[in-house]
């Protein structure tokens, strides 16, 4: 009786471990793709603050707005488009990071830089076109 006992508890631990992640489809129909970006669930791994801008902004005539942050997630679910790696390292352009309530998960609208520069400056190949969470509502 005990090893079938161990057994079903270890199942249902195992079960819980290893639950699919819904997609909230009030949030995916926010999302206008392209044919060449894809709509993913991700888990936010690290994030790193970069300094970088987009712009150009001299000391003594502007304050930059918006930096660059670089993030490397685990791919939780590939929603639309063609994205098959568990993971990606993407930047975004905010104002501040974001918590982990944002991040732990988080649709993100990515496609490949075009400007070669800037992908190499910060040393990924995609970018943030759109994002989206649950902890924004």
């Amino acid at each position: 009786m005990k090893p079938i006992l161990l057994t079903i508890i270890a199942l249902l631990i195992s079960s819980c471990s290893t639950s699919e992640h819904v997609v909230e489809d009030s949030i995916v129909e926010k999302f206008q793709l392209q044919s060449n970006q894809a709509l993913l669930l991700v888990r936010v791994v690290e994030s790193q603050y970069t300094g970088k801008y987009p712009y150009e902004c001299s000391e003594d005539e502007c304050v930059p707005f918006y930096f660059w942050f670089v993030y490397e997630a685990e791919v939780l679910k590939v929603i639309k488009g063609n994205f098959v790696s568990r993971h990606i390292n993407f930047a975004a352009l905010h104002h501040t990071n974001y918590s982990k309530d944002v991040t732990n998960e988080w649709y993100v609208q990515v496609a490949e830089f075009e400007d070669r520069q800037t992908s190499h400056d910060l040393g990924v190949e995609y970018y943030v076109v759109a994002h989206d969470a649950r902890a924004f509502y």
